[in-house]
């Protein structure tokens, strides 16, 4: 598969799986627990370029209430 491609998958699924209805939990989590994910996302950075967690949690909330 082209790196692009793979790139374009991994951000697909990854991005799916972390931003799955976190209007909903993202108010409950800690500071501590954002900074695990936060970590979590920079590690996964490696493999695709992307906003990070607080980015993509404020665009999903513009999303949502307009």
């Amino acid at each position: 598969m082209e790196v692009n491609a793979l790139q374009l998958v991994f951000k697909s699924v990854f991005n799916g799986k972390m931003t799955y209805a976190v209007t909903a939990w993202w108010c409950y989590t800690t500071a501590a627990d954002k900074q695990h994910l936060e970590a979590l996302i920079r590690h996964a950075v490696h493999v695709a370029d992307g906003p990070n967690l607080h980015q993509l949690v404020a665009d999903m909330d513009d999303a949502l209430f307009v």
